[in-house]
């Protein structure tokens, strides 16, 4: 020590240099070392989020997902292993590759196949969105909106439109997109009387709505020495200018979209939940209506699906499974403490055919029976089951399935209007009339004694 002592002594200058190189040295490293406050975990990771507003998650995965996933593991290089999980109307897949891959090789061979099974999946699935990260790119930061007086759709409007755009300039942070709030959605509610009387369908108006809403591309037109912009009318500008689409020529005349529905925003028209809301509704219930048709299986490459294989199933496709029904029953009655149970929907579609007069529906006769069976078998075992509803009274129409599916004790000719009872309706009617002479006469006999 004492040697590099008498060395700064007699050489003061060069150790003067050496703290100054020292110091510049260590403050411009400090000053250009990357700073992480968190680890680097080296597990490359391509997040994809496809989008079907409305579709179930049983289609989503079944539609969507899985055909997508199948495609991943032909064309995309170095997966260790994938995960999915599919809601309504969003399906999310994340793929986990190995350290060493390209992550900028496997970004684009998955958007590559991404962008070509587009045209294998329902029509209206959105381009899906597609996500590099990593397992430490973790979330610091939550921003939640608020304001008084601003609706969900005023703060969501918000948050997407001006306070995102100006986040995503500071440099390294990642701004998702923002979640919840309420999107516009328009809505057009059909006068279904009115499309029969005219010949039309829910699927007369769905089609003219992509037909007639068009994006077109026109040019400009010279005249004299200016040249204008050309626009076409073919795509609306306001909700109101919807109605005044063009659906089909009924008569020589032409049916317009406002003479069989009304359009309107829904977003603009839905209530904001207030405070108490939850406590006003939850009230406690006099009775549950519970509705069943048929069980739901997950069998290996059927997720989700409304019948096992060789099952007996109705025109609907769903299994007919009166057994399921009764454990329903019963599972309820003892899993939860419920008031007393109606069924409210209980019934089965099949393929009817007029034949002198009549509706000999077989099928449908014996799908009520063994529900209504089932039903007993439930009380039986203590279930307080205190009415029951067969699903329908007339055939009508059925939602997606339209005027195709028939439900109906009471068969309808949709062109005449003409009603004829079915043989399940006159085994329905005859059971009624059997039960309620049943109970009159217990009535009686309780008052005798």
């Amino acid at each position: 020590m004492l040697a590099i002592v008498r060395i700064a002594l007699s050489r003061p200058y060069t150790f003067v240099v050496a703290a100054l190189l020292i110091f510049l040295t260590g403050t411009l490293a400090a000053l250009r070392m990357p700073v992480d406050i968190f680890p680097s975990i080296n597990i490359p990771i391509i997040g994809v989020a496809f989008q079907y507003q409305g579709l179930p998650p049983d289609q989503m995965a079944g539609r969507i997902i899985t055909p997508f996933e199948r495609a991943l593991t032909t064309t995309v290089n170095d997966i260790e292993h994938f995960e999915s999980n599919s809601y309504t109307t969003f399906g999310i897949v994340k793929i986990y590759f190995h350290p060493t891959v390209n992550i900028a090789t496997a970004n684009a061979q998955v958007t590559a196949i991404a962008q070509s099974l587009l045209k294998q999946m329902p029509t209206g699935t959105t381009t899906p969105l597609i996500i590099n990260y990593s397992a430490s790119s973790v979330p610091i930061i939550q921003l939640a909106l608020s304001g008084k007086g601003l609706t969900e759709q005023n703060l969501a409007d918000l948050g997407v439109n001006f306070v995102r755009p100006r986040l995503v300039t500071v440099q390294g942070a990642g701004i998702p997109w923002p979640f919840g709030g309420k999107s516009p959605q328009v809505m057009f509610d059909l006068d279904t009387a009115a499309l029969e009387a005219r010949g039309l369908t829910g699927l007369d108006v769905a089609n003219a709505l992509t037909a007639q809403n068009l994006i077109t591309p026109v040019g400009s037109e010279k005249i004299g020495d200016y040249e204008y912009t050309v626009n076409l009318n073919s795509a609306p500008s306001k909700i109101q200018e919807l109605g005044d689409l063009p659906i089909k020529s009924v008569g020589g005349a032409m049916v317009y979209m406002h003479d069989r529905g009304y359009s309107g925003s829904l977003a603009a028209d839905a209530p904001d939940a207030q405070e108490g809301d939850a406590q006003l509704i939850s009230q406690p219930l006099d009775f549950l209506g519970v509705n069943y048709y048929n069980p739901i299986v997950s069998i290996e490459g059927r997720p989700f699906s409304p019948a096992r294989e060789g099952a007996a199933v109705t025109d609907m496709g769903w299994e007919v499974a009166p057994a399921n029904f009764t454990d329903l029953l019963t599972r309820l009655d003892r899993d939860y403490d419920l008031p007393p149970l109606f069924i409210t929907e209980n019934g089965a579609a099949y393929r009817d055919l007029v034949i002198d007069g009549g509706v000999k529906d077989e099928d449908r006769r014996a799908y009520i029976e063994s529900h209504i069976r089932a039903t007993a078998d439930a009380i039986d075992q203590g279930v307080d089951v205190r009415g029951y509803f067969v699903w329908s009274l007339f055939d009508n129409f059925e939602w997606a399935a339209g005027y195709t599916k028939r439900f109906g004790i009471y068969y309808v000719d949709y062109e005449t209007q003409v009603r004829i009872l079915k043989r399940s309706g006159f085994w329905y009617k005859d059971l009624a009339a059997a039960f309620n002479q049943m109970h009159r006469d217990r009535r009686a006999s309780e008052e005798r004694t």
